[in-house]
């Protein structure tokens, strides 16, 4: 394999977890605003705008020709910072080139670093998420990222900047209708700073639209990941705490002789039967028995003391009835005998 391949190929492996379905969101969302800055340079390059007055319409230049010939001057004639630095103090223009030269550079200053901070937090956003802060280096770069732009809505304040540039056009009209005087007014079928507000809001939605994903991911940039994990862990032990006390109560409560069914709270314990021996016993009942002799001498001498019976008898007639039952055999032997 050669080696612009193996190098095409490291380079595939290090962005494959930005191309992953989880982070794919996450890195269009810090990917876009480069493209959205240049959107807006390439907005402030174009011949669009020109300047309506009494006299006519001027030609149309782009934000950036009209700023630098209200500063420097074009075409032979002197810029606002010329004119202010060799005027006079009773010139009645003065107020006009003091406006001009300081809207100017505010608008330079703001769109410079406008634009280098929308870079910066693109860049080094993607790194982070690359290195998601395992090295030492790279959590350093996260803690700047941190202390710098503090939240999602912070990448606003850069992209209000890079408006600045935008108004430009208005301010130098009003300026010039109210302190030449001469009424001028801008004159564009397509404003550059409708087209500014415009990326702002889509910047908003990218914003909105990703921060769902961006709480779903493993790695949130604007968490440190110490801390994240100091919390999942903090977490952790939380959940460990309740199921151990949900243990601990549930055998609590399956010792606790109070949770069984007692009688006063109308409920019995029921205990279990013998229904063989209830089955037996009733089986005994309105049955009749024929003893032998044998075994009705042996039950005789077995049973034990009965009390009287219903007739008034004593046990000892009933015993005497009993024998008489069995003594038939002999009876007719006395007969003979004293027949005899």
């Amino acid at each position: 394999m050669s080696e612009p391949k193996r190098t095409q190929n490291r380079v595939f492996a290090s962005l494959k977890p930005l191309l992953s379905p989880t982070e794919r969101p996450v890195t269009l969302r810090y990917l876009i605003p480069i493209v959205l800055m240049l959107v807006l340079v390439l907005f402030l390059s174009l011949p669009i705008v020109s300047f309506r007055t009494v006299g006519g319409e001027s030609d149309p230049q782009s934000v950036f020709s009209w700023m630098h010939a209200s500063f420097f001057g074009a075409n032979g004639s002197r810029g606002a910072w010329e004119a202010l630095t060799s005027a006079s103090a009773g010139n009645q223009n003065l107020g006009f080139y003091r406006a001009v030269v300081v809207t100017y550079l505010l608008s330079v200053l703001a769109f410079v670093l406008g634009t280098l901070l929308s870079v910066a937090h693109s860049v080094i956003a993607v790194y982070l998420l690359l290195t998601k802060e395992k090295t030492e280096r790279s959590h350093t770069v996260g803690r700047f990222f941190r202390v710098v732009f503090g939240g999602r809505l912070a990448i606003l304040f850069p992209y209000i900047l890079t408006l600045v540039p935008f108004v430009f056009p208005h301010l130098f009209a009003y300026f010039y209708t109210v302190l030449v005087p001469y009424d001028t007014a801008v004159a564009s079928r397509f404003d550059p700073l409708i087209v500014a507000l415009l990326v702002l809001f889509v910047e908003i939605l990218l914003i909105l639209w990703a921060k769902p994903y961006e709480l779903r991911s493993e790695y949130q940039i604007f968490r440190s990941p110490r801390r994240h994990i100091a919390t999942e862990k903090e977490r952790r032990l939380e959940e460990e705490r309740e199921w151990e006390a949900e243990v601990r109560a549930d055998a609590l409560s399956a010792d606790d002789p109070s949770d069984l069914p007692d009688e006063e709270d109308g409920e019995s314990i029921d205990t279990p039967e013998e229904p063989q021996a209830a089955a037996e016993d009733e089986s005994l009942y309105d049955r009749e028995f024929v003893l032998s002799e044998e075994a009705s001498a042996e039950s005789a001498e077995k049973a034990p003391e009965e009390p009287t019976s219903h007739d008034g008898q004593s046990e000892e007639e009933l015993r005497r009835s009993i024998a008489s039952l069995f003594s038939d055999d002999d009876a007719p032997s006395q007969n003979k005998k004293k027949r005899k």
